[in-house]
């Protein structure tokens, strides 16, 4: 899904990758946000594959879950060794 945003979550989106930014308080702003993906349906849908990917990259439980698990294997190594 492209977005359109307000607060900047940069782990969730990039500016012009798959986010348009708007000043929340410039209602042009936010008018012209939603217009670019009106006028641009590839680069919506480029926007939207982008944010897919984001997503199972750094937000899907299987790989947070291997990546904690990572963690703390080497916590424990590390803590094996100080002894």
């Amino acid at each position: 899904m492209p977005v359109i945003i307000y607060l900047v979550l940069q782990e969730v989106v990039n500016e012009n990758q798959n986010a348009k930014f708007f000043d929340v308080h410039n209602v042009k702003s936010i008018a012209e946000a939603l217009k670019f993906y009106l006028e641009n349906p590839k680069e919506r849908s480029n926007f939207g594959r982008k944010s897919y990917i984001n997503y199972k990259e750094k937000f899907q439980e299987s790989e947070n879950n291997n990546k904690l698990l990572q963690l703390y294997i080497k916590l424990s190594e590390e803590k094996k060794s100080s002894y």
